[in-house]
């Protein structure tokens, strides 16, 4: 598997943001969500850089195949729409189109996408949450969430439940809704 260092990223998109995998296809036709989802390609994992947690996640959990299926969702994911922005529980990508696709690589990350889902469906929930879908792809289970702005303001000029919220990981919805995107 490639490691990475804190040098400048080897490959290029079109856009001139950097890139850690070859022959990346983020940005060029039929990049879409739609057309990941649907495609069948392997990608070789000796070209993409997964982040660490993201592996030790994926070898300390006991899910059989679904592990091998959600590192191949990882890594095709990784070339189609560049680098996951990763916490200790989830690989999450930017797919170009207002959403995110929240990966669970462990026990954890299966039930903060559950949790979030379940909050978001509640009619009066004490915590808005972006909205957000569950989706499929390479035979594992993603949220897909409305892509949030993260606000900046202080706690104490938010609302009492922005408080409730780890890290105060809110912000504004493209209709200027204050949400939460991450509980």
């Amino acid at each position: 598997m490639p490691t990475r260092t804190n040098r400048q990223a080897p490959y290029r998109h079109a856009d001139g943001s950097n890139c850690w995998t070859k022959n990346c296809s983020r940005g060029s036709e039929g990049g879409t969500y739609a057309s990941f989802k649907s495609a069948t390609e392997q990608v070789d994992d000796q070209n993409v850089w997964l982040h660490p947690y993201v592996v030790e996640g994926l070898e300390n959990v006991d899910w059989g195949t679904h592990a091998q299926a959600t590192k191949n969702l990882l890594t095709a994911a990784t070339a189609r729409f560049g680098d996951a922005m990763v916490g200790r529980t989830r690989a999450v990508f930017d797919l170009g189109d207002g959403r995110m696709m929240k990966v669970p690589f462990n026990d954890e990350g299966l039930l903060a996408n559950w949790q979030e889902h379940r909050v978001y469906r509640e009619t009066d929930p004490f915590i808005p949450v972006a909205p957000c879908e569950w989706d499929e792809v390479y035979g594992v289970r993603v949220l897909l969430m409305e892509k949030v702005t993260p606000t900046l303001e202080s706690y104490k000029n938010l609302p009492d439940w922005a408080g409730s919220v780890d890290g105060a990981q809110v912000g504004y919805t493209t209709d200027g809704r204050l949400v939460a995107y991450d509980l």
